[in-house]
């Protein structure tokens, strides 16, 4: 979900886990006791080497790959694909696990490390995965951003983890209604990128109101001097922040989206929904549902890996 960020030299293969492969750019991801775990398994000079491959290529993944991965292994497997994630990729695997395997990494990271890695987070991705989050580890991200980051986080923290409002995106472009197409593609200019899931710029009235939607392709083809009103689309396909994703991603799908205005009760605009955000979500409730209609509560690891016990625990739940 977030943009890439810096990457740090991966540490020299074949030293001791725990010293210089630390995971997170030298600082501890776990804690001491869960290291001293780690030790006592690495009994011969074999598994150094390895540890420095992983490093290395978990380095060129992306972070849904990772994800991907984490979601595919248990257990101390799964804690040490994740003590080599680097800091600056940490931030964008995160949103794209299961809550239980989150919540699972999560734990065992020093709480200085998830601080590190929350604080640099995008704050769409930080506030879906605050309910994760220890509050103490929580206040002290926050802590770390620009108060209006805090007061956008705390927002959409605020809607069910299902709905809407919870992964909108304040990363949008809400232009004046009094505007020409020529101004409008300056005030663009002046942001100097755009997020990719913006296809559509929102045109709103003084009060902040909604007033219609305008597709960025068509920009680019009109005369400057038209006003940006003539082009838009007057009654656009809108979603509350309480809609739940199911209802959201049938909208994007009947109507071809690629992200949609949410506005408040009064029509005024609060953020916008991407697609992407909407899948991702869709996927991993489908999942719970097939796991469901095999007679199965939802398992926090993969099927193969579940201890015969746990799974019969679960069945007819």
């Amino acid at each position: 979900m977030t943009d890439e960020r810096r990457r740090r030299d991966p540490p020299t293969t074949g030293a001791p886990c725990g010293k210089t492969i630390d995971g997170f750019g030298g600082r501890t991801v776990l804690s001491p006791a869960a290291r001293s775990r780690w030790r006592s398994h690495d009994r011969d000079g074999q598994r150094h080497a390895a540890v420095g491959e992983l490093h290395h290529r978990l380095r060129a993944l992306h972070p849904a790959d990772i994800a991907y991965i984490l979601e595919a292994l248990a257990g101390e497997d799964r804690t040490l694909v994740w003590e080599q994630v680097p800091e600056s990729r940490a931030g964008g695997v995160l949103p794209e696990l299961g809550r239980a395997v989150r919540e699972d990494l999560m734990a065992k990271m020093s709480p200085r490390a998830l601080v590190a890695v929350l604080a640099g987070m995008d704050p769409a991705d930080l506030a879906y995965v605050a309910e994760s989050v220890p509050e103490a580890v929580l206040e002290e991200a926050y802590r770390a951003r620009e108060a209006s980051e805090r007061s956008w986080i705390e927002t959409v923290a605020a809607y069910p983890e299902d709905s809407a409002g919870r992964l909108m995106v304040e990363d949008y472009v809400a232009v004046p209604d009094s505007r020409t197409v020529g101004e409008v593609l300056g005030q663009i200019r002046t942001r100097g990128q755009l997020s990719r899931h913006l296809d559509a710029l929102f045109v709103v009235d003084v009060r902040n109101l909604l007033r219609g939607v305008v597709p960025m392709r068509t920009l680019l083809v009109r005369d400057p001097a038209c006003p940006v009103t003539d082009l838009m689309t007057p009654d656009p396909v809108v979603l509350k922040p309480t809609d739940k994703l199911a209802s959201a991603a049938e909208a994007f799908a009947r109507y071809d989206l690629v992200c949609a205005p949410v506005v408040d009760e009064r029509g005024k605009l609060m953020g916008a929904l991407a697609v992407d955000a909407v899948l991702d979500s869709v996927s991993a409730q489908a999942t719970k549902d097939i796991q469901k209609m095999g007679g199965l509560e939802a398992l926090d690891a993969p099927y193969a890996q579940v201890p015969f016990w746990d799974m019969v625990k679960k069945r007819g739940a």
